[in-house]
């Protein structure tokens, strides 16, 4: 699954470098995570707002945007340079989605609804992974609320080591902020889940890349 070339060409449009232009671009045209991230919302019996952590240039807001999804949507990251660019172009996928500029301890007041929580962990220790997830459970909504997780898992497999270059190199290119610190334990992170009451499901989600991606889907129990 992969986003269709039109969505992607109208949305990489708004953005103002030609790097955030093709990045853009080929994220939603190879990559199958927002795609996959529309399909689990859109089956929700009703719209609930969205608390998106690590959200870089607000590329997920702004596809869900495109199709259709007007519920109130919350994205922040800790690059404050990468929220300005979301925020200046917020107002052309109406309603605007918000934009703040943040650590991930300091989340704010947000009514229950989804969270998701996109290829960040490998940028926390592994205590504070916990600490952050533990603390994501008063943001999912009891009736219908989902946490949806993608992240490279640690193992020993040639994709796990394809990820952790690809991290350095997003890293060498100044995309992200910090390198790769560790990988999340697929059963730390499900007796994690478990322990704040989600039942969660864990699959692959590589799509045409070579990376080591799961998609982890957790509700309540």
């Amino acid at each position: 699954m992969a986003g269709a070339p039109e969505i992607a060409a109208s949305l990489a449009r708004h953005y103002p470098t030609p790097f955030l232009r093709h990045y853009t671009y080929w994220k939603v045209r190879t990559d199958p995570l927002y795609p996959t991230v529309w399909e689990l919302l859109s089956a929700a019996p009703t719209q609930l707002p969205v608390l998106d952590l690590g959200c870089g240039a607000g590329q997920l807001a702004f596809y869900l945007r495109a199709h259709g999804y007007t519920a109130p949507i919350v994205a922040i990251d800790a690059d404050a340079v990468k929220i300005k660019v979301a925020q200046d172009i917020a107002d052309l996928h109406p309603p605007a989605p918000r934009f703040i500029a943040a650590d991930y301890r300091d989340l704010p007041p947000q009514s229950p609804g989804h969270v998701t929580l996109l290829d960040v962990l490998q940028y926390i220790p592994r205590t504070e992974q916990i600490q952050l997830i533990t603390s994501l459970a008063p943001h999912i909504a009891a009736d219908g609320g989902t946490l949806i997780i993608r992240n490279t898992l640690l193992d020993q497999t040639w994709r796990s080591r394809v990820s952790l270059v690809a991290d350095h190199f997003a890293r060498w290119v100044r995309w992200m902020g910090s390198p790769p610190l560790e990988y999340p334990d697929r059963q730390e992170l499900a007796d994690t889940l478990s322990d704040i009451g989600l039942n969660a499901k864990f699959q692959p989600l590589w799509g045409a890349t070579p990376f080591n991606n799961y998609l982890i889907v957790a509700t309540r129990k």
